[in-house]
């Protein structure tokens, strides 16, 4: 399908145009304070005290009210895994049961009974692995057992396992002694951008390490994760650029894809929108003037998309054809909120672990691939505007 960027023409701000300021929930892990904007009061939440939040750290919106904090690495560089549900409209805190596996950045999704966690960063646990650190495993918190669950790779350690195993040339090892495998699965498969719905997690892009780098990816995956029958597939349709460590949002069963790094290391400054049961991408004609926050999640609400790029949120509108732009407000200017921390059980439990098939099943290479069907968005050309405001 080619390079679908777009060239776009200069657009001037119109600060004489006015638009609500939506709601929003936004954490900043560098000074780790928290900004709501709920029905026009803007407020600040100093999370140092209560929250363990680190530049690292996965974010996530689970909902429109409610954003997930977890992991990320300490002052001493170590991988944490502590589990954080903050919702500011609620002011309360929930502090859930610690990841099985410490982590940094990942992203999580959430069905009606289960939250689940992947896409991060962890400590490699295979020692013939050519690399010290791979994506972190599949994880799966039961809101009812108040339990996780580690999803683990079923080796298979015979004979075919070795033979289908080569060496590296010896000017392309990262160290000595390094396998790599012909069959690549989910740890090996870094920053895709995930999302469930309807009984699956959507896998987005994302990048493999290969002997000469990284082979980033246009493909999209899908796990069968509630059904009988656990499966990684390769969905028949790509994305049309290659992504990896863009984030998605899923609302009424669609996933909106934004943000991350393009195959040459430049940022993405599109936003697609994969429809998961009709198998179709539409790229929206707006375009992003912006890099976004990175491994920051977007939140899609009912008139349009939020986007952060700091000092800057970029709202965009549908309905209206343009993108808004707000300064965040300076933080003497406003209110500080005080959130309740709450521990969803003070028992501590051990996770289970699920023992399945990992591997990254390929659509066949005798057949040609069903390319999604790629839509833009119809938004006239002349209305693509862009305005500043002030939140």
């Amino acid at each position: 399908m080619g390079n679908c960027a777009s060239k776009r023409t200069n657009r001037s701000y119109q600060s004489s145009v006015k638009v609500s300021v939506p709601n929003l929930v936004y954490i900043n892990r560098s000074n780790k304070t928290l900004l709501a904007v709920i029905s026009y009061d803007i407020s600040l939440v100093k999370l140092k005290q209560k929250v363990k939040v680190y530049k690292n750290s996965a974010v996530s919106y689970i909902d429109h009210e409610t954003i997930i904090v977890a992991g990320g690495s300490d002052s001493s560089n170590s991988l944490t895994n502590r589990v954080f549900l903050i919702n500011a409209y609620q002011k309360s805190i929930v502090e859930l049961p610690s990841l099985p596996v410490p982590m940094k950045f990942g992203q999580f999704c959430r069905s009606y009974s289960h939250l689940y966690c992947l896409g991060g960063i962890s400590e490699s646990e295979d020692n013939s692995s050519c690399q010290l650190e791979e994506s972190s495993p599949l994880m799966r918190f039961d809101f009812t057992s108040s339990t996780w669950e580690v999803f683990k790779h079923k080796h298979n350690r015979t004979a075919e396992h070795y033979l289908n195993r080569r060496i590296i040339h010896e000017e392309e090892k990262l160290r000595e002694s390094i396998y790599f495998t012909e069959c690549p699965k989910l740890k090996d498969l870094l920053f895709p951008a995930v999302g469930y719905w309807n009984g699956k997690i959507y896998i987005i892009g994302g990048k493999i390490a290969t002997p000469g780098g990284f082979e980033v990816f246009d493909k999209v995956f899908a796990i069968h994760v509630e059904g009988q029958e656990f499966r990684i597939i390769e969905e028949p349709y790509v994305i049309p650029v290659k992504l990896s460590a863009s984030t998605c949002f899923v609302k009424g069963g669609k996933g909106f894809i934004a943000g991350g790094l393009l195959e040459n290391s430049m940022p993405n400054m599109e936003v697609f929108i994969v429809d998961f049961d009709e198998k179709t991408v539409k790229k929206l004609e707006i375009g992003i003037d912006r890099p976004l926050e990175e491994h920051y999640p977007i939140n899609v609400e009912d008139k349009g998309i939020l986007c952060y790029s700091p000092p800057k949120l970029l709202y965009v509108r549908e309905d209206k054809s343009k993108i808004y732009q707000f300064s965040m407000p300076s933080q003497d200017t406003l209110n500080y909120l005080d959130l309740t921390l709450e521990k969803s059980s003070n028992e501590k439990k051990c996770s289970q672990k699920v023992m399945v098939d990992l591997s990254l099943v390929f659509c066949s290479r005798t057949e040609a691939p069903n390319h999604a069907v790629i839509e833009p968005l119809a938004m006239p050309k002349m209305l693509l505007d862009k305005v500043d405001e002030n939140i």
